[in-house]
């Protein structure tokens, strides 16, 4: 039902009809649009949302305020709160394990050979750390992990000169440093000609990503003290590598996946410190005693006791009775009781877990109630959030740009037949064998799963274990030794004949 015109309105309609009607247009579209947002709790203005401060800031936006320090307080959790330390080890150990393995995609037997023998000696090497401290699996472990705890890693591709090589040693001209996103210079910021750089990232026109601006230095190393005042560099993007997860569109920064769970970890840690605080108050033996009527004080009593040789009424010993003078009274502290210990720590802990994306048995190490049942359905939940993480950043982002690297630096050294890198993420732990493989091995003779597919998701890759079935077939066939696990012999009673691929009628005489 429509409000009725006041004298303000009647006097303006009288005046200027138009300006009336648009009047009661604007009124109409207010009232239309409160009674929309008040439809949903969240954008109600009522008492519930009183007080609550809302950014509509873009994901940029919010990360130039917030990002140094969330990475400092997440890094300070991480030093010292165990469930934030377990968490990002939990992140690190399910997204690259043992490492992301590279194989070979060629149509060339020659530069599948070479290539796989260069991985070997360059990438599984520390040959490939510019630090000469880890191999490449090593690295990915390092880039996750600085990743998880300050948000975002660096990975800077170095290509040493002739001498440097001979130096080191180096076989192909390629060497990985993994940096902390600090080394991104964050008050590098605003227009340059038509290039914008963004908190160290610099665009071009087109929003194309065209360099970093990085430190030599870790800025607050104790070099930048010795060399007063740092300055960036500008490193070209085809130099850089810029890992992080980007969880809102635009977003040009990462954040730490601790941020949502700061506030509750440190709760925890103040809680548990209190805690202990009432424990050791609860270890002490504290007694209060009362003087009398009498004149007598303590010291006097004591005194008293000292003449008649006997033991002063402030030493305590286990199961001593004292006698104390007339009118005393005696009172011992009890510090008060807290109730829900344990139920509140779990509850905290399983808030942490959530925080991190991760199971509450990932963060705590508790599996006191963790059934047959639950403990599948919880690993079948965080391995569809694994391969996310593996799927949708690490692998795209970090392996397939090192692999980059890597192709164009073998090329620099020895011509070869063209040849890509595939990456293989390490195995996921069977939590019954024995229902699993024979499942695998079903979907495979039915035509549901490719054997390659399979050898896949247990971690390895496909053309090596062919190859190394292969090479211990032929040494079984050289020495003469018969093995039931040889797949061209099958059990036939206690004996196992060879299987000719000609001879029908063994081929019928299989099981």
């Amino acid at each position: 039902m429509a409000a009725p015109l006041g004298l303000f309105d009647r006097v303006l309609g009288a005046v200027s009809p138009g300006a009336l009607a648009r009047r009661i247009e604007a009124r109409v579209r207010v009232r239309a649009m409160t009674e929309a947002l008040g439809a949903y709790d969240g954008a109600s203005g009522g008492w519930r949302t009183a007080g609550r401060s809302v950014s509509r800031a873009d994901a940029n936006a919010e990360i130039k305020v917030s990002l140094p320090r969330l990475r400092d307080v997440c890094s300070d959790l991480v030093r010292n709160n165990p469930y934030a330390a377990r968490a990002v080890g939990s992140r690190v150990t399910n997204t690259v394990g043992a490492g992301i393995v590279p194989s070979i995609i060629s149509t060339s037997k020659r530069a599948k050979s070479q290539v796989a023998e260069m991985i070997k000696e360059h990438l599984e090497s520390t040959a490939i750390d510019f630090d000469g401290n880890t191999n490449l699996y090593g690295l990915e472990a390092l880039a996750e992990r600085a990743r998880s705890e300050r948000g975002e890693s660096i990975i800077l591709r170095h290509i040493p000169k002739s001498a440097e090589m001979l130096e080191k040693g180096l076989k192909i001209p390629l060497q990985l440093r993994v940096l902390e996103g600090d080394y991104l210079d964050h008050r590098k910021h605003g227009w340059s000609g038509d290039h914008f750089i963004f908190m160290g990232v610099e665009f071009n026109g087109e929003g194309t990503r065209v360099a970093y601006w990085l430190f030599d230095q870790h800025p607050n190393s104790v070099e930048r003290h010795r060399r007063g005042a740092m300055v960036s560099r500008r490193v070209p993007a085809s130099e850089v590598i810029h890992y992080y997860h980007v969880l809102r569109p635009g977003q040009v920064r990462g954040i730490p996946d601790g941020t949502p769970v700061i506030m509750t970890a440190w709760d925890l840690a103040e809680y548990e410190d209190a805690r202990l605080m009432r424990e050791k108050i609860a270890a002490c033996f504290s007694m209060f005693w009362t003087r009398g009527s009498t004149s007598t004080t303590m010291v006097d009593g004591a005194r008293a006791k000292d003449r008649a040789g006997d033991f002063t009424i402030t030493d305590l010993a286990p199961g001593l009775i004292k006698e104390l003078p007339a009118g005393s009274t005696v009172t011992f502290g009890q510090p008060p009781a807290t109730q829900g210990h344990a139920e509140y720590i779990s509850a905290t802990v399983r808030r942490i877990a959530i925080g991190y994306d991760l199971s509450y048995e990932e963060v705590s190490g508790d599996l006191t109630n963790v059934s047959f049942l639950s403990g599948r359905l919880g690993e079948i939940h965080l391995s569809r959030r694994v391969d996310q993480w593996q799927w949708h950043w690490m692998i795209p982002k970090v392996c397939h740009g090192i692999g980059g690297w890597f192709v164009q630096a073998v090329s620099l050294v020895r011509p070869l037949p063209p040849f890509s890198l595939d990456w293989t993420p390490p195995r996921r732990e069977m939590l019954s064998p024995k229902d699993e493989i024979p499942a695998m091995r079903d979907a495979i003779r039915s035509g549901l799963l490719s054997r390659q597919e399979a050898v896949r998701r247990l971690g390895d890759d496909p053309t090596r274990t062919d190859d190394e079935i292969a090479e211990d077939n032929a040494r079984s066939d050289a020495l003469g030794n018969q093995y039931d696990s040889d797949g061209r012999r099958p059990r036939q009673g206690p004996t196992m004949s060879l299987v000719d691929p000609a001879d029908p009628a063994k081929q019928d005489a299989q099981p």
